[in-house]
Formats: C-alpha cells, sequence, structure tokens
C-alpha cells in the first residue's frame, strides 16, 4: 500500500491539483476546439462567407438541433460525403459518475479532419453547451450531472470519407471492494430504512469479512472513526468535491491525513454498527459538497456492455439507394417504438449514411434523418424502368419546395426512372439525375 501523510492542510488543494495530472488541468482552461480554431482559419480566409461556408456552418448547427438518439454502447460505421456540407449529431443520457469514452478512426490512407463535439443539451438559456471535444478523435468524460448529451461530428470543407465512430460507458471510479464487481450490490441508493424514516444514502457490497476494501479514487482521509450506524467508518474526499464513506468496517487501514492512490486498501470488510446482524457487507456512499447523498451506482457499475460490430454493408455506405422492401419507417433511434419521422415505400430514395447493428442511418432527398430497421436496399445504378414524360415536364434539382429548376422538357421523352420520393420520380437526365412531379 503506497500512502503519505500530509500534515499541513493548507497545502492539500494544491498538493491533489498536481497529482491530478497536467493533461486533466490544461483542458479545462483551454477554450478553443479543433473545430473552433478550424473555424477561425476559414474566417480568415473569407470561406465562411461564401455559400459553401455558410452551408457548413448551418450544418453544425442544425446537427445540434436535429440530433437522433442513440442507446450506448453504439457504434457505427459511416460515411461524410466530400461534396456537400453536413454534420450528424447524436443524444443520449449520461448518469451523474458514468465516464464517457468515444472515439473517432478513419482508415489511414483518409487524410480528412472530422471534429467531435461533445454538449450538454439543456446548457444555459435551454441551449446546448459544449462541454468537451476529442483530441486526436478521442473523448474521455465524467458526466457531474444526470443530463441528455449531444455528440457532434463534423468533417472539414469539401472533405470526407469513411470513419468508424464508438460510444461506450464505464464507471468512474475503481470498484471499492477487492475481487468483486457490480453483482455484490444488493442494496441500492434510496431504500427505504427504520420503517421509511430515513432512505439508504449508499449502496451496499456484500463480501466475506476481512475482504481488502479499495479507495475508489485519489484522495485524502478526512476522518477515521466509529459511530452508531456506520461502526468502522473511513472518509475520504477527493478533488471534485466529493467525499466517499465507507462503512461497517472489520477494521480500518488508514488514518486522517494520509494521502491514498486509487485502489490502496483502506479497511477490511465486516459488520460493524448497525449491521451486526446482517452478513458482512461494506456500505458505500458518495456525498457532494452543498448537495448530500448522491447515487454511487454509475460511479462503479462496472458490468458495461461492449459495442457491437456494426453489419457493414459497406458498399453501397455513401451511395445513393433506394428500397426494395415492400415498406419501412424512418425512426428518431433505433428503438422500434421510437417515435415516426416518415413512412417509405418500395423504391423510396435516400442516401445511405451509416450503417449500426442492423439498422442504417439514412437521409432523405428533403433533408430528414433518420434510422431504418433491417431494410432490403439496392443502389440505383440500373434503373427501375423507363417512363414516357410530357413536353414542358419540369425537372428539378430535389423533390419539394425549395427545389430548383434544371431543365424542362422541349418533347415527349423517354427517362429511366430510378426510384421515387414524396409523390416525385427520381430520374435520369443528360449526365446526371433530376427529379419530375409525379401526375396525381
Amino acid at each position: 500500500m503506497i500512502v503519505k501523510k500530509i500534515k499541513n492542510f493548507s497545502y492539500l488543494f494544491l498538493f491533489l491539483s498536481l497529482l491530478a495530472g497536467c493533461s486533466t488541468i490544461t483542458k479545462v482552461f483551454i477554450s478553443e476546439s479543433p473545430r473552433d480554431r478550424y473555424e477561425q482559419k476559414i474566417r480568415r480566409a473569407g470561406l465562411l462567407e461564401t455559400a459553401l461556408g455558410k452551408a457548413w456552418a448551418l450544418a453544425g448547427q442544425k446537427a445540434l438541433l436535429d440530433s437522433l438518439t442513440v442507446s450506448i454502447p453504439y457504434r457505427e460505421e459511416g460515411y461524410f460525403y466530400p461534396d456537400k456540407a453536413e454534420a450528424s449529431g447524436f443524444r443520449f443520457h449520461l448518469k451523474r459518475g458514468e465516464k464517457l469514452s468515444l472515439s473517432v478512426e478513419k482508415d489511414t490512407l483518409q487524410k480528412f479532419l472530422i471534429f467531435a463535439d461533445l454538449f450538454v443539451s439543456g446548457g444555459s438559456n435551454n441551449k446546448p453547451e459544449r462541454v468537451d471535444f476529442a483530441d486526436k478523435g478521442i473523448i474521455e468524460y465524467t458526466a457531474d450531472r444526470d443530463e441528455t448529451y449531444i455528440l457532434r461530428l463534423q468533417p472539414e470543407i469539401l472533405k470526407g470519407g469513411r470513419y468508424t465512430l464508438t460510444i461506450k460507458t464505464g464507471p468512474s471510479l475503481s470498484f471499492p471492494v477487492s475481487g468483486k464487481d457490480a453483482r455484490a450490490i444488493e442494496s441500492i441508493f434510496g431504500d427505504r430504512r427504520d420503517g421509511g424514516r430515513r432512505r439508504h444514502e449508499g449502496v451496499d457490497i456484500f463480501a466475506h469479512r476481512d475482504t481488502p476494501v479499495l479507495s475508489a479514487s485519489n484522495g485524502v482521509v478526512i476522518r477515521t472513526g466509529e459511530d452508531r450506524l456506520g461502526g468502522k467508518i473511513v472518509l475520504i474526499s477527493n478533488l471534485k468535491n466529493l467525499s466517499f464513506y465507507y462503512a461497517h468496517l472489520d477494521s480500518q487501514l488508514v488514518k486522517a491525513g494520509t494521502y491514498v492512490k486509487e485502489g490502496d486498501e483502506i479497511g477490511l470488510v465486516g459488520n460493524t454498527g448497525n449491521a451486526r446482524y446482517t452478513p458482512s457487507h461494506l456500505h458505500f456512499g458518495i456525498y457532494a459538497s452543498g448537495h448530500g447523498a448522491i447515487n454511487p451506482y454509475p460511479f462503479i457499475y462496472n458490468l458495461q456492455k461492449a459495442p457491437i460490430d456494426p453489419e457493414l454493408r459497406s458498399k453501397n455506405l455513401g451511395q445513393l439507394v433506394r428500397l426494395k422492401s415492400p415498406k419501412a419507417f424512418l425512426r428518431q433511434s433505433m428503438d422500434k417504438r421510437s417515435r415516426i419521422i416518415m413512412p417509405l415505400g418500395r423504391n423510396s430514395v435516400f442516401m445511405l449514411n451509416a450503417a449500426s447493428r442492423n439498422f442504417y442511418r439514412v437521409e432523405t432527398p428533403d433533408g430528414r434523418k433518420g434510422f431504418i430497421s433491417n431494410p432490403v436496399l439496392e443502389t440505383v445504378e440500373k434503373p427501375i424502368l423507363r417512363k414516357n414524360f410530357r413536353k414542358d415536364e419540369e425537372i428539378l434539382d430535389m423533390p419539394g419546395k425549395g427545389a430548383s429548376l434544371i431543365a424542362s422538357l422541349t418533347a415527349e421523352e423517354e427517362l429511366p426512372l430510378y426510384g421515387e420520393f414524396n409523390n416525385y420520380y427520381l430520374v435520369g437526365y443528360k449526365d446526371g439525375y433530376g427529379w419530375i412531379a409525379r401526375q396525381i
């Protein structure tokens, strides 16, 4: 056990700050993210005032407003299109004490930047507020509140390609009983005690008597002693205004003023205090300065699921595809009970943005984004049929409002038909595609 006695508590905060690690402290004071620096760079070059620059900035804003809901752990193989300004938003919930681990990986041959920024959904003025950003494609972030978070991914202008996104969570603290994991927890935070007169302000971790109790975090022992409820206890404080309470110990192995590292032995499991008639266990509690007891479960729960590898139908990623299934539903999340954005019929056309498990993440021709469950897709390389269109028919660059005119037919023409969307046909015209309104 590595311990060190701190005799002068006036230097305690400085001491803990240094031990916390320079990289963590440095990042707190960095206000500029890689995306911020890139935006300044293109602004100085005059690009942000161009149509393309404005579209890039707007895409970043829309990704926060139109984010899709994902369940963690989450992994997808995705694609960003080099010829358009785009960004993707992913919404998920974290509990206080959970540690988020996020990575964005690209093929080593692909030379483009993807900016990853993490936001709290309900920040100041009820607007998303950035709380972290990726360094070299990685974010490690511990949630300091129960909140909905948004991850925004955005490539640099006129560059894109394939990437793999992985999002997972885990505990931010070490498990406090040697050789045990979350399966040993049998009494949770908030359970009623003494006929409902008080609530349980921690979790109980059951183990054999004299099993080593470990410090869940670096910190300083503030108090050891014995009281009526907790029996023999150890109280440890860390840098982040949290105190950790270890109770019902058979014996204590540290003294007040001792600095302990994560994983150091601080006591032995027992059943002292009001646990003397129960099987031996550790009562572990967390107290936040100014807030009292908080739920320690997310801090130490260590039975996280590994992200499921996406079913990589990679030959279709980044391509315009059409639905071969009779019907499908575009949904807000990968939960089949989630909100339906819109129904889609056979031959509906959309862009294939990503694959995750048995879902596709897609974007419709009118800009709506969502997930489709296990559809049968094909590319639009071959036409479905050839169809006659009348004179004066307008060919548009997109289906629906806001479309621009590409051309008008000067005579009846037979054109290849590749798919449809919202009462529009996707047709081949000259060297590209266009949309013609279906006549009802």
